[in-house]
């Protein structure tokens, strides 16, 4: 079993997430990637938290089953890659700064401290936007 932040940002407590729940999970995760090669992000076709006035970037979220909560997309990703739990002080952070890719290379495990400093080193903050040259083409997209 582990213990993984839902969505701190709403606050929600940390679920339970049994070996089941993964048994369930990683088919429908599967069936929602657009996964490309090694080095490139790997998309988030499915369900995202963007709400109608949502001012960030989407996050890929699926439903936990038997629950009426929601993992993030590359959470989810990072679990089921790596095996293990995530702690209650660490945050799943992207290398390649693309809220909805799930490629779990592009994924690792820190405090929001180690964000922050990821987000500051690569001149990232409020109110901007992803470089275009993260994304493919939308011609290239299929979905």
């Amino acid at each position: 079993m582990s213990y993984i932040p839902i969505d701190r940002e709403q606050k929600i407590d940390p679920v339970e997430l049994t070996d089941r729940h993964l048994e369930i999970l990683k088919p429908r995760f599967w069936d929602k990637v657009w996964k490309r090669g090694e080095d490139e992000c790997w998309l988030w076709t499915g369900a995202t938290n963007a709400g109608k006035n949502c001012k960030r970037l989407p996050y890929g979220v699926i439903k936990i089953p038997n629950t009426r909560k929601l993992i993030k997309a590359h959470i989810l990703s990072f679990i089921l890659h790596y095996k293990r739990p995530i702690e209650a002080n660490e945050e799943i952070c992207h290398r390649c700064d693309t809220t909805i890719c799930v490629n779990p290379y592009h994924l690792f495990a820190g405090l929001k401290s180690d964000n922050m400093q990821d987000m500051i080193k690569k001149g990232r903050g409020q109110g901007q936007f992803l470089p275009s040259d993260k994304m493919p083409p939308k011609s290239d997209i299929p979905f």
